[in-house]
């Protein structure tokens, strides 16, 4: 967990639970490559595909500042917003290893913070279970469970295979209005073709840097084309390498690792308003 993060669209990472049952990135995920190096460590699990639930860290991350109104130096699109919080982007919160139940407890006391929680998911059916069974089952007296509402409910897509995902998700934007959705297009490893998505609240797109495996320049291109034809505000996080960045006066080139971010000549960072909305 940090409360400062490099990551480019998100204040804080809080990292409630570390660790995956494997995708199809394997061993190319940063988080798996992350830990391997780290593993053992104070925090850190033995193993990736071992993954452990830190619920020590809620009440650290309800101590943090709330950032809603201020500026943020370098992150100028985050400005105004609550402090925008990854729940677990060194994991995957609904793992196959792990009980579809365990963050349960965790939603009212986090829905009590004033931050935003992303939370992200290649195991969009078992999330979907999971939310289910939240909202069917009821607390004591018969008083029915909302999710709280500073929660966004994301899928990762990473190619044609993986667009299944979106089906899931949108069946689940379509139960719980009004909780948002959002989709990680990252890393972008074949050609997507979207279905409408124009029910989608948010996207981030990037390709795959420091890895065996290549993005494509016109996969990408077309990707972002496609959300924004539907009308979804879309965050272009990196081409990923250099060689199939179009712009070779990129001014963020040597920015950091996995640089290179300019698209059609700006920075692409669109963040929706409706986010900073659903948590008032």
């Amino acid at each position: 967990m940090a409360i400062t993060s490099n990551i480019e669209y998100i204040d804080s990472s809080l990292n409630l639970e570390i660790g995956c049952d494997g995708c199809e990135v394997g061993a190319d995920c940063y988080a798996n490559k992350l830990v391997s190096r780290t593993a053992g460590n104070s925090g850190i699990p033995d193993k990736f595909d071992h993954p452990v639930i830190y619920p020590e860290r809620v009440k650290l991350a309800s101590k943090w500042s709330d950032l809603t109104g201020t500026k943020r130096d370098g992150k100028e699109w985050l400005n105004g917003y609550p402090r925008v919080i990854f729940l677990n982007d060194m994991g995957d919160t609904f793992t196959r290893s792990l009980s579809r139940d365990w963050i349960w407890p965790y939603f009212e006391q986090l829905g009590n913070t004033p931050h935003i929680y992303l939370l992200l998911t290649k195991y969009s059916s078992l999330m979907k279970k999971s939310l289910d069974e939240y909202c069917i089952l009821s607390q004591p007296y018969g008083k029915p469970r909302t999710l709280p509402k500073n929660f966004i409910f994301g899928v990762s897509v990473t190619g044609r295979n993986t667009t299944g995902r979106l089906d899931v998700l949108r069946e689940i934007s379509h139960q719980l209005n009004p909780w948002r959705t959002w989709v990680s297009f990252e890393p972008v490893l074949s050609a997507i073709t979207l279905p409408d998505v124009s029910w989608l609240d948010w996207a981030v797109v990037g390709g795959i840097s420091n890895s065996r495996l290549k993005s494509s320049y016109s996969q990408i291109l077309h990707l972002v084309m496609e959300l924004q034809n539907q009308g979804v505000p879309t965050f272009f996080k990196q081409w990923g390498t250099k060689e199939i960045n179009p712009y070779q006066d990129d001014h963020t080139i040597g920015d950091v690792k996995g640089g290179r971010k300019i698209l059609s000549g700006y920075l692409n960072r669109m963040f929706p308003l409706e986010l900073y909305e659903s948590n008032k």
